[in-house]
């Protein structure tokens, strides 16, 4: 069994996920789940292209009408459980940062922490950062844009944590902390035991780890970079996104004054920056040479019925090798198929290659009245024609 992974759900963050993959595995982690929530911007596809490149492990997740992200991680959870002992739970726009800013010293500095075998969960304090005044989105990554902090050693925002839990001791699962089953010690990342984890303002729980925020600041070598609001631009796109934690979640004016902290900035070093960006080059050579994210495909869904969903795809040049679908029923993911079928009548109109570029899918029982049934190409953002977004009893 592995030591430790990590783990985030995401929707709509195709901008930045290059970046936030990048970033932890110069971190140290090899092993990353992400969940996709949804996305309809090319995240989705992204996410798939990364994980036929072996940078992760990808889940769909639907929304579902309570806490999407919290099924989620136990979801993850699930997945853990025998393979590795610990999980990190970070969002996109939370980075792990240790000070030193030495390759893998995140992983290292972890590892060291629960090394004693009495440590159930590492508890990490955010670093807000506000906009710096920005307003419109510029290309470069994140971590280079953004160096405005607050200067308050006991900011409330900073007082929150994202945390790493052992995996087979998680008695409630929290989105920045969990309750463990055991005795098992909650420490900040000096290896020092928490014990004031603090109240939410307004709300009557009793303080506890699901609380997810410490009575103080936990000062150390590990700090969760946290990019809430970003630019002007950028924020108002994560307004109309939405969150995964709550439908309900609303974010608006007063939330981007409170994280809009301005009172001292942090500098990455320029030679960090410059090794980050280039894991991101990599990572978009592999991307665009080993998968099909960025080849334009054509193709058609003919069938797509309360059992069987039947077509073809190819790239523009006829060819279908290493292209599969994905069938998502009612927004859930419920299976991927090769388009290996043999197709004469394409192989002779000159649309293909060979002619083996038809798929075929059944679905396990058939399916009832009024769902919907959606086939996308795996790991690219082109569209399919005919039935690729059917009703089941509609014409």
């Amino acid at each position: 069994m592995e030591k430790l992974c990590l783990s985030g759900i995401v929707k709509n963050e195709v901008d930045y996920m290059v970046e936030w993959v990048a970033w932890h595995h110069l971190a140290g982690f090899d092993n990353i789940i992400v969940a996709d929530n949804m996305s309809n911007d090319g995240t989705r596809s992204l996410l798939e292209a990364m994980e036929l490149i072996g940078c992760l492990k990808l889940i769909y997740q639907p929304t579902l009408a309570k806490n999407t992200q919290a099924h989620c991680y136990n979801r993850v959870l699930e997945i853990a459980l025998g393979k590795f002992e610990f999980v990190m739970f970070l969002d996109a726009d939370e980075f792990l940062v240790h000070e030193s800013q030495r390759h893998g010293e995140e992983r290292r500095c972890l590892e060291q922490l629960v090394g004693a075998g009495d440590v159930g969960s590492v508890c990490v304090n955010w670093r807000c950062f506000g906009s710096g005044g920005l307003i419109k989105k510029t290309p470069e990554p994140v971590l280079q844009r953004f160096t405005h902090c607050s200067g308050d050693p006991n900011f409330e925002g900073d007082r929150h944590v994202k945390s790493l839990v052992k995996v087979d001791h998680v008695k409630s699962l929290g989105i920045h902390a969990s309750l463990l089953i055991s005795d098992l010690k909650y420490v900040d990342c000096m290896g020092k035991e928490i014990l004031d984890f603090s109240q939410r303002a307004g709300q009557t729980v009793k303080p506890g780890p699901l609380c997810g925020l410490t009575g103080d600041v936990r000062k150390g070598p590990l700090r969760v970079h946290h990019y809430a609001v970003k630019t002007k631009e950028e924020f108002a796109a994560k307004c109309r996104r939405g969150s995964a934690a709550s439908t309900s979640l609303t974010r608006g004016e007063n939330y981007f004054k409170h994280l809009d902290v301005h009172g001292e900035q942090f500098f990455f070093d320029p030679g960090k920056l410059s090794r980050l960006e280039r894991e991101m080059a990599g990572l978009d050579q592999r991307l665009a040479s080993e998968t099909p994210l960025g080849r334009p495909l054509r193709g058609i869904v003919i069938v797509s019925n309360a059992t069987t969903v039947m077509g073809w795809i190819t790239d523009l040049q006829g060819e279908a090798g290493g292209l599969f679908v994905n069938i998502f029923v009612n927004g859930v993911h419920v299976g991927r198929v090769s388009a290996d079928m043999y197709r004469p009548d394409l192989l002779h109109s000159g649309r293909s290659v060979g002619g083996y570029c038809g798929f075929r899918w059944t679905h396990s029982l058939p399916l009832k009245r009024g769902d919907r049934v959606t086939v996308t190409p795996h790991a690219n953002a082109s569209n399919l024609g005919g039935h690729s977004n059917t009703i089941i009893g509609e014409d």
